[in-house]
C-alpha cells in the first residue's frame, strides 16, 4: 500500500531540509521548507539568504552534509527546532 504525502505534511514531519545543489536559481523547494522554520542545509552557491535562514556548506560533499546536520543538531541557539 502506498501512502500519499502532500508537501505540507511532508514538511511536518521532518526538522532539516537540505539542498545539495551545484546552482540553483530561487529554489522553491527551499522557500517551502524555510515557510515551515525547517532548518535548511544548503551549499554555497549563492543564495540570497543570511546566515541566520540558511546553513551554507562549502560543497555538497556527503562529509559537508553531515557535519552541518551534526552543528544544527548540537546548536540549540543555531535553529530551535
Amino acid at each position: 500500500m502506498v501512502i500519499w504525502m502532500t508537501i505540507s505534511v511532508f514538511f511536518f514531519y521532518n526538522e532539516k531540509f537540505v539542498l545539495p545543489s551545484h546552482q540553483e536559481g530561487l529554489s522553491i523547494s527551499l522557500l517551502e521548507a524555510m515557510s515551515y522554520s525547517i532548518a535548511c542545509i544548503v551549499t554555497n552557491f549563492g543564495v540570497p539568504f543570511d546566515k541566520k535562514s540558511v546553513y551554507e556548506t562549502n560543497d555538497n560533499s556527503p562529509q559537508s552534509i553531515a557535519h552541518a546536520i551534526t552543528e544544527i543538531v548540537n546548536d540549540t541557539i543555531l535553529f530551535i527546532n
